[in-house]
């Protein structure tokens, strides 16, 4: 059985305060679509049970997603066992992710374990593309 994310999101509540957590203001009508990834990233499990934040770049075409606190990478730390090598689920996850929003959204890693600084777990670019350059890094 496959259940779309409209499926499981039909019934989610608009004053859940996860909504309200991740606040991501529009810069521009060309990056509307880029926009509607920072608002589904705070509807997903992992923006519930883990600090996230999301903001735009200087320049305001890039949204930058950050993973503040992990759940799982805490839970390693404790257990004294390295960092899951997540990148390689992420490229997927997250290419996966925006591209089901809008074709034209890429995504970039730009840090990610195993290759995020000490303090650091995952980051992550999401820019609008025209369809015809849409890849991921």
């Amino acid at each position: 059985m496959s259940t779309s994310w409209k499926e499981m999101l039909a019934g989610f509540p608009l004053s859940t305060p996860v909504l309200r957590r991740s606040p991501v203001r529009t810069p521009s009508t060309r990056s509307r679509a880029t926009h509607k990834v920072g608002q589904a990233m705070s509807l997903r499990l992992y923006g519930v049970v883990n600090a996230q934040r999301a903001e735009w770049s200087e320049d305001r075409k890039c949204l930058h997603f950050f993973m503040d606190e992990c759940r799982v990478q805490e839970a390693r730390r404790r257990k004294g066992l390295p960092l899951f090598p997540c990148k390689q689920v992420g490229l997927v996850e997250f290419r996966t992710f925006a591209e089901t929003i809008d074709p034209r959204i890429s995504s970039m890693c730009l840090h990610c374990p195993p290759d995020a600084p000490d303090d650091k777990y995952c980051g992550w670019e999401f820019t609008m593309t025209s369809s015809d350059e849409s890849t991921t890094s």
